[in-house]
């Protein structure tokens, strides 16, 4: 079998070789075969170190992201250790903070991480969820009381010591912030003991951008320790003294001691103007030599220090240690004024490593995947030096790509050198981009410079399956099947399967006996709890609701889900009651995209007969997609059972939103050809909403088999209730309309377009913001555009939130946005979060979609605007405050129309008709 023989040690060092490479499908098997060799986590977080090791840490990172081998929660723990590893600490935090602390292990990680960003409030906010005491030691607690209060949070120390049950100082009085008439002594002079201590952080904090005055506070704090006038200061180990050192060791000439002292403070958490023109004087004397490359690149990546800053510019081309630091520059801090000034210096710069610099910062937009600061005026500048690298191509490649100039391309390849190369690797910006039929275009190109070269072949082949060009992609497979080994042998079959099934529709050759039935409904479905997402959530809420009814429902997950490497072939557990079964392969070897197709539909109903012989259910009701339900309903036929297919989407029409060159391909006709069977085989179809069931009767579907149980909600778990304090304060939302997304982030739900509004109107009311709460494949996209459209101190990206908070965040929020494109999915399916929305009384906004008009009335339970017109959305925006109150009159209509205890009845009506039948 795949893998059997292969050793996770070569398997490890396999997938680590492929890290220099933008090949995925390669990166991506070797990754899977690795982590399932093991428990797929630990087999992660052992890379970490020879990945760090190897400096290829982020590719590391995305190679995590797309693995299927892992679950979400994995993931992020990986990238959070891996960041931790880095010193990354900011990165590190955004990867884990979205993951519940009630596990031991999560909580100690996320410990780890705040305590050295020193984020005095979110470690706060964890401490009172947890509720089992801190891990730190004595010294690290004493160490974060004493920053908390330097940096005048006197209020969260006082919260701090009473969760680490450390006794405090007895404060009596009232210390007030200084007053714009009062000098420093005046102010100093009105306290004593642990009271000036107090003042003089609140001092700090007054004057942290002020260099001279700060300077001033520091030796000031020293001195009065010195004269034992008073020892506001309790230790000697704090960033103050350490800031102090560094300034009398530059008075001093004695810069590496300095620097090493301005280190120091940096990491105790201090960020300071003060800190930062200390570390500019040290530059113009003291080389950054290798022992300082990771700190200084914290400093960097933090956002901290800003070497595109003209004074630091100035400072490091001077140097010749100094190249390197380019490479840490983020870019996403850019703007094009910005980077045009900084080339603009090094055109004009006579420095000897001025090439080496732009190099460096080649290298940096190379490896940046996102909209780049540039325009026509920076390659002008840059095409002035006398640079030669082919990255220079590349990038300009890249942003022309980004721009959407795509008729300029050729220019890139008119001349130079490796013109091959850059060819290979725009091939792989745009596959990256999904912009697979560009990627094809330049493919095409390349194949007519090199025609046969294995790698190139390679990457056509994976276009094509993007695209779904079935028998384009067995094509290009076939040139290299010499070549094709091990895992790779497994791809070339499935291509070949795959066009067997395109042609001929599958069938299983079992001939079996009919079962006598009892009395179960056995759901056939995709995923199952405890994975959360809009389909889980509806079977939880159906199987639930049928049990309430007096039917027995019992749940059995699609073969090979969930994934793990160590499994028997029929595994139960009890989920609320109520039976839940999965399937598996022994080792987990046959499931989805890991053999041909058939195969996995044989043994997949092979071990669903097993099941029915065992559960002897009265019905099958099996959910979409064709994949999870055809070997059962087909298994079902035979045995004489009867059978529903539930049409919850069409994934062929989600892909197709996607990616456009989807539309109408191979695989889209195979899967929608399938969809049609299953509902061909099936004694009654099920859909969620009427603009599905017409897109099915203009298929070809009987509609007098078609029977619609939409989408709803459990009005008992969903209703209004008070804001969540900690929330608004948290993410500082008092006095402001608070406009709202919670659910997956991907392109076809219009978040682009919204945020693009939003920016409009933010020009009109400051009073706004925006909580975006979730996770998907568009957010790395939308969090550049937030920082594009500057609306950072607007709009938070909260990420994933565990569903048992989702409430706390619908509570603050008062209007929903729901901006679905015009795509051809979201015109036919029904979303189930706006119905969430509503029974929680909040005002909804809808693009005015069919599917979307099934959910909302116009003005009596919401509101509807043109879908994909910027304009009319940021009207609707403005307006919606005024409208609040529909949210009373929406979860009036949701408790009517789309209560789960009532829609859940319809199945019985459904079950009936089949009976009758």
């Amino acid at each position: 079998m795949e893998g059997k023989l292969v050793k996770p040690q070569l398997l490890a060092k396999g997938f680590l070789f492929t890290l220099s490479y933008h090949y995925y499908p390669a990166q991506n098997r070797l990754l899977r075969l690795y982590l399932e060799s093991g428990k797929p986590l630990n087999r992660g977080l052992q890379l970490i170190s020879k990945v760090i090791k190897s400096k290829k840490s982020e590719v590391f990172i995305e190679a995590i992201r797309r693995s299927i081998s892992l679950s979400d929660k994995e993931k992020r723990i990986i990238q959070a250790r891996t960041y931790l590893q880095l010193e990354l600490y900011e990165y590190a935090w955004n990867s884990i903070k979205s993951i519940s602390s009630t596990e031991s292990d999560i909580f100690i990680l996320k410990e780890k991480i705040l305590f050295q960003m020193r984020d005095i409030d979110e470690y706060l906010i964890l401490l009172k969820e947890k509720k089992e005491g801190s891990s730190l030691t004595l010294e690290e607690k004493q160490e974060l009381l004493l920053f908390a209060s330097l940096k005048g949070k006197w209020e969260q120390r006082h919260d701090l010591a009473l969760l680490f049950k450390i006794e405090e100082i007895n404060q009596t009085g009232e210390v007030l912030y200084p007053n714009e008439n009062q000098s420093i002594d005046q102010y100093l002079k009105l306290y004593s003991g642990i009271h000036k201590y107090q003042a003089f952080s609140y001092l700090m904090q007054k004057y942290e951008l002020n260099v001279d005055v700060y300077k001033e506070l520091i030796q000031l704090a020293i001195k009065v320790n010195d004269d034992n006038t008073s020892s506001f200061l309790p230790t000697s180990s704090t960033f103050i003294h350490d800031l102090y050192a560094a300034e009398n060791a530059i008075c001093k000439n004695d810069y590496l001691f300095a620097f090493n002292k301005i280190i120091d403070a940096f990491e105790k958490g201090e960020r300071s103007l003060y800190l930062k023109s200390m570390l500019l004087k040290v530059l113009k004397h003291q080389g950054t030599g290798a022992q300082h490359q990771q700190k200084i690149a914290r400093m960097i990546q933090t956002g901290f220090l800003d070497i595109v800053n003209t004074d630091f510019i100035d400072v490091l081309l001077k140097q010749e240690s100094s190249a390197f630091l380019f490479q840490y520059v983020k870019v996403e801090q850019l703007t094009i004024e910005k980077f045009n000034v900084f080339i603009e210096g090094l055109v004009k710069s006579t420095s000897s490593i001025r090439i080496k610099v732009i190099e460096a910062f080649l290298n940096v937009l190379y490896h940046y995947d996102y909209q780049l600061p540039l325009d026509n005026k920076s390659f002008e500048l840059l095409e002035e030096t006398p640079l030669k690298n082919p990255l220079y191509k590349v990038v300009k490649g890249k942003w022309l790509i980004d721009e959407n100039k795509i008729d300029e391309l050729d220019s890139v390849f008119n001349s130079g050198r490796k013109k091959y190369w850059v060819y290979m690797q725009l091939i792989d910006y745009a596959f990256e981009k999904e912009k697979y039929g560009l990627s094809l275009m330049l493919a095409n190109k390349a194949v007519k410079i090199r025609s046969f070269d294995p790698i190139l072949i390679r990457k056509l082949a994976s276009i094509h399956h993007r695209i779904g060009n079935l028998r384009d992609k067995l094509t290009y497979l076939k040139k290299i099947r010499f070549l094709l080994f091990g895992a790779f042998r497994a791809e070339y079959k499935i291509a070949k399967d795959e066009i067997l099934l395109y042609e001929k529709l599958w069938t299983w050759d079992r001939q079996i006996e009919k079962i006598d039935v009892g009395t179960e409904i056995l759901h056939v479905l995709n995923k199952s709890l405890p994975e959360v997402n809009g389909y889980t959530i509806r079977s939880k809420e159906i199987v639930h609701h049928q049990k309430n009814l007096g039917l027995e429902p019992v749940v059995v997950t699609k073969y090979g889900w969930p994934t793990k490497p160590r499994v028997t072939s029929l595994e139960h557990e009890m989920i609320d009651g109520i039976d839940h079964y999965r399937l598996h392969s022994p080792k987990n070897r046959i499931r989805l995209n890991i053999v041909p197709l058939s195969d996995y539909f044989s043994q997949y109903a092979d071990e669903f007969l097993e099941l029915i012989r065992k559960v002897k259910p009265k019905i099958v009701h099996a959910a979409s997609n064709f994949q999870n339900a055809l070997p059962a309903l087909i298994v079902a036929k035979k045995a004489g059972i009867p059978s529903v297919y539930e049409v919850r989407g069409l994934w062929q029409d989600s892909t197709a939103s996607k990616i456009p060159e989807f539309d109408g391909s191979d695989r889209y006709l195979m899967q929608q050809k399938y969809e049609l069977y299953c509902c061909e085989i099936a004694d009654r179809v099920v859909v969620i909403g009427d603009s599905l069931a017409a897109h099915l009767v203009n298929l070809g579907v009987n509609p007098g088999k078609i029977d619609i149980v939409p989408n709803g909600v459990d009005t008992s778990v969903f209703y209004p209730q008070e804001k969540n304090v900690e929330i608004i304060q948290k993410y500082k939302l008092e006095h402001k309309t608070v406009y709202g997304f919670i659910g997956s982030i991907t392109k076809y739900e219009g978040l682009n377009d919204l945020l693009y509004a939003f920016a409009l109107l933010k020009k009109e009311k400051n009073n706004i913001h925006f909580l975006l709460i979730g996770d998907g494949p568009a957010l790395p996209q939308i969090r550049e555009q937030v920082a594009t459209l500057k609306l950072t101190n607007n709009v938070s990206i909260v990420g994933r939130v565990p569903h048992t908070e989702v409430k706390d965040f619908y509570s603050v929020i008062d209007i929903f946005p729901f901006p679905r494109i015009n795509a051809k999915v979201c015109r036919l399916v029904t979303p189930l979060k706006p119905f969430e929305v509503m029974a929680m009384g909040k005002l909804v906004m809808v693009s005015n979609i069919p599917a979307l008009n099934e959910m909302v009335i116009h003005e009596e339970t919401g509101l509807m605007f043109n879908a994909e017109d910027i304009q009319a959305l940021k009207r609707c925006l403005s307006l919606a405050p005024e409208y609040k109150e529909l949210g009373i009159a929406s979860r009036e209509w949701v408790v009517k129309n789309r209560e789960w205890s009532i829609l859940s009845k319809l199945y019985i009506d459904v079950y009936k008709k089949i009976e009758r039948n």
